[in-house]
């Protein structure tokens, strides 16, 4: 029997990568052919900026042609359709290894490219909570640039297949909790984020060194980047225990139910 699930995204990047991930741990986990369905609010080709170079949709298809394919798996799409409920059998939600998978290729590691996100140039502001480095994200590309980095800084209006391209080749990654973190989750590489929300940013993101406050950014950077290297290390683990629970997605208690 397919296991199906359905997830409402949005117009940002981390609205619908777990999902992804999820899904292609769910073949291996469950044993069985899962279908996906992603429901868009807008229609296919919709620009939420008029400056972006691509629709949301566009962006998933780019993410999903760096994820290591799986058999068994159907990705469908409704577009416009904007429905009440999260989603539908996401058993996993509040399990960090749920939303984990692994690139197609072999990522490289370019020494001193760093890859930067940002908020500042957003439609609209985050909150603190998200991006309490708002006000200091030149001191923190100045840090890094002191310590001999390359930094390549990516916002909402960088295509894709650029962003994409610099986190496969970076030594590691550093920005707010949004845009490009959650596409760490199967790229494996080391990543700092400054958030106030640091428990939430673990459930999104294993593998990254989360700091709280972005004074403490100058302190030891490669430190904070050997912190998320053992990360990387537990949560490798941790997701290969995970596939391996094979379980009855059917006897679940949340099987069938509406998430909100």
């Amino acid at each position: 029997m397919v296991f199906h699930i359905q997830w409402r995204a949005n117009e940002g990047l981390g609205d619908f990568i777990s999902g992804l991930c999820y899904a292609h741990s769910s073949v291996i986990k469950y044993q069985r052919p899962v279908r996906i369905t992603f429901h868009w609010p807008n229609a296919e080709n919709f620009l939420y900026s008029k400056d972006d170079t691509e629709s949301i949709y566009d962006r998933f298809q780019h993410v999903l042609s760096y994820m290591r394919p799986v058999d068994n798996l159907t990705i469908d799409h409704i577009f416009e359709s904007r429905p009440k409920f999260r989603f539908i059998n996401n058993l996993e939600e509040f399990n960090p290894m749920h939303g984990l998978w692994y690139p197609k290729e072999l990522v490289t590691v370019e020494k001193g490219l760093v890859v930067l996100w940002t908020s500042r140039y957003n439609t609209k502001f985050v909150g603190y909570e998200k991006d309490p480095a708002h006000n200091v994200w030149d001191k923190v590309t100045n840090r890094l640039v002191s310590c001999g980095y390359h930094v390549a800084e990516v916002t909402y209006r960088t295509p894709i297949s650029e962003m994409m391209d610099l986190i496969r080749r970076c030594e590691f990654g550093i920005g707010y909790q949004g845009m490009a973190m959650q596409l760490y989750k199967f790229m494996w590489k080391p990543l700092v984020v400054i958030s106030g929300r640091v428990k939430w940013c673990k459930l999104l993101t294993p593998q990254a060194h989360i700091i709280d406050d972005p004074n403490l950014f100058l302190g030891d950077i490669q430190e904070y980047v050997k912190e998320s290297k053992k990360a990387i290390s537990d949560s490798l683990n941790k997701h290969q225990i995970y596939l391996a629970d094979i379980q009855d997605p059917m006897k679940h208690p949340l099987y069938g139910k509406e998430k909100y």
